[in-house]
């Protein structure tokens, strides 16, 4: 009896202590296995692993991936449970810090959070809570393209992000180009923080952008949108419909726009000079095709201001069309001053047609402005 039970505890050391140096492999086994039944069509491999059983497992030199679409590495992720609750497969949170995903789909099709992901699947734990910390992402396809980093607490339960922190170097999508944007979500919010510093597209330029960012079903709004464009100031809304396509639709008003500053950044001085300032009002519409319609109305008041065309070829183009004589449109449109004015923004193919109005005590002025080429057919969509 007495060597039966020394043999018996003598196989029950030999268990335990096989058990505990088998442990790691076994955990990354499992965990391996669990993140390819939740990642589609991805190989996952991990280094190491340490655990407290019945509170939580680290895993280190976590990589995912899936071919043509995106490489996500980090050095530890961490899965705390109480054992309770994880024989009933429930985990309470996943972490992982000191990240890295490229993301690099290609097509045109962006994929969907369902094309990644498959959280539905049996056999899968579920996961009250989701922590991503300091996540250095690079994005790359023919529709977007970032890079930056990203926090955030999600819970998938509830499809819900609680705590959303990103801040992006450069974002570039259809000609527009994002410099030092931040976004951020305060836990508990449902609204959003957006600021940039500088937004470009052509030779248009707005600096310190911000808005407050909110969602309703398929929709992203930005309200209270304001920034600075040629030396004035502009507010306005805009919101995207993603269940579209997506569909842009933004709407700013304009005090104080400075037309000086228009034909210095526009790079017209060579053409033309022109003073003043400007309200008044633009819409914009767009898809991912790129931007479809532009309409706007801006006025210049008392005191009004000055004009001088020095390109004769584009007198000469208005006196072709108005069958009047080059000299004395010569001489009607240098040096002449204005009272108020009038201009119309609109779009014809990928031209911006600016139509101006200007009277003063020399009389009227109408001619127009064109912008070649401005709108980018091709490129990264919205």
């Amino acid at each position: 009896m007495i060597i039966m039970k020394i043999l018996a505890l003598a196989i029950l050391i030999i268990a335990i202590t096989v058990l505990c140096f088998s442990a790691d492999e076994i955990a990354r086994s499992i965990a391996e296995r669990q993140l390819e039944k939740t990642f589609i069509d991805s190989q996952v491999t991990i280094k190491t692993c340490d655990f407290n059983l019945s509170r939580w497992l680290a895993f280190s030199d976590i990589e995912i991936k899936r071919d043509k679409m995106y490489d996500f590495r980090s050095k530890e992720m961490k899965i705390s449970y109480g054992l309770s609750r994880i024989l009933s497969g429930r985990i309470d949170s996943v972490s992982a810090v000191d990240s890295r995903l490229n993301f690099y789909p290609k097509g045109n099709k962006l994929p969907g959070l369902k094309d990644i992901l498959a959280l539905s699947r049996p056999g899968i734990f579920s996961v009250k809570e989701a922590v991503l910390s300091d996540l250095r992402l690079r994005f790359s396809s023919p529709d977007l393209d970032l890079s930056g980093t990203i926090s955030l607490s999600y819970l998938p339960g509830e499809k819900k992000i609680t705590n959303f922190d990103a801040k992006f170097d450069t974002v570039e999508a259809k000609g527009v180009t994002l410099s030092g944007m931040m976004i951020s979500q305060a836990s508990g919010s449902d609204r959003g923080e957006l600021s940039i510093k500088k937004m470009s597209y052509n030779n248009a330029v707005i600096n310190d952008a911000r808005g407050t960012l909110r969602k309703e079903n398929n929709i992203f709004y930005c309200d209270d949108l304001k920034g600075r464009i040629l030396g004035g100031e502009i507010s306005g809304d805009m919101t995207i419909d993603i269940g579209k396509g997506p569909e842009l639709s933004l709407r700013l008003d304009g005090a104080g726009l400075d037309l000086d500053s228009f034909t210095r950044d526009f790079k017209m001085k060579d053409k033309f000079e022109m003073t003043g300032l400007l309200n008044g009002s633009i819409s914009l519409s767009g898809n991912s095709s790129g931007i479809s319609g532009i309409n706007g109305r801006f006025t210049a008041g008392a005191p009004g201001g000055s004009l001088n065309i020095k390109d004769k070829r584009f007198i000469e183009n208005m006196a072709r069309r108005s069958g009047q004589a080059f000299e004395i449109l010569e001489e009607s449109l240098q040096n002449y001053r204005y009272n108020t004015g009038m201009v119309s923004v609109s779009i014809d193919g990928a031209n911006i047609i600016m139509d101006v109005e200007l009277s003063g005590d020399a009389g009227k002025r109408e001619f127009n402005v064109i912008l070649h080429d401005f709108i980018k057919e091709k490129g990264r969509g919205l």
